[in-house]
This record gives C-alpha cells, structure tokens and sequence, in this order.
C-alpha cells in the first residue's frame, strides 16, 4: 500500500522542481527554513522595509514539533531600541505578510553576521545559536502581545 497518495506525490514533485530551480541559481539547501509552515524568506524581504533594520538574516531553530522555527538576526540602526523594534515587529508585518511567516524569535546583533568575504553562512549562524539553546544562553527576544521579553 502506497503512503501519501497522488497529493503527497505533487507535492514532492513540486518541491524537487523548486529545489534544481534554486540550485540553478547557487542557492544551498541551508539557505531556507525547513519547517512545518511557510519558510521565512518572505519575513527576510519585508524586514528590510522596516525603518529601523539595516540587516536581516533568518535562519531555523531546532523545534521536535515543527523541525524548525524562524528565527531572524538584526542588525539595527544605532538609535534603533531592540525590545521596541521586537516588539514592534508584529504590527508592521502584519500588512505585509501571513501571520504564519512572521518569526517565533528575533536576535539583536551589532555587527551584521557577514564573515570577512560578505557571506553569510547560515549553517554556522544556525549551528551557533542550536548549540546556545542546548546550553540554555539567553540570545533570543520573544515578542508576545505586542510587549518583547527576554528568552532562552
């Protein structure tokens, strides 16, 4: 007996059709969110329109119900206030974009995270914070009803 059925079968058609497109255009499997919902990359396109975000880059965080979570790194304008911008976030996506591509957590950086060559290698971002949340590091801000709260 054969698992899924036909609508299973489109839908991994489809995604190995997307996927050589990608490859075609230099794209790594590691550069997108594998998640349960939609990816974030349509966050990373939006989040620049954001007044206060010089830079963005959105990478998954390990999650055993959905695989992964987005979670999107910062880099903000030096008067920008990190909990205002996180808690902000919310609203000024909300016109913009599905509820369900909006990040579960964000990161506020100084620094963009670009290596030396202008990269940036989201396997390492990714790994980095995966291993920050094995040891329980605060790094994360949560936004919740509007208000932003510090997170492990």
């Amino acid at each position: 007996m054969r698992r899924g059925g036909p609508r299973l079968e489109q839908l991994e058609r489809g995604a190995n059709r997307r996927a050589r497109a990608f490859a075609a255009k230099g794209v790594r499997p590691g550069d997108f969110v594998a998640i349960g919902l939609p990816n974030g990359n349509a966050f990373f396109e939006t989040s620049f329109a954001h007044p206060k975000v010089r830079s963005c880059v959105v990478v998954g965080l390990p999650d055993p119900e959905l695989g992964q979570r987005i979670h999107a790194i910062l880099e903000l304008d030096e008067t920008a206030d990190a909990q205002t911008v996180a808690a902000e976030m919310g609203g000024f996506l909300a016109d913009r974009i599905s509820r369900t591509k909006h990040p579960e957590s964000f990161e506020i950086v100084s620094v963009g995270p670009r290596d030396d060559s202008g990269k940036v290698r989201r396997t390492l971002l990714r790994d980095k914070r995966a291993a920050w949340l094995r040891e329980n590091r605060e790094f994360r801000i949560l936004p919740s009803r509007g208000q932003a709260k510090a997170a492990g």
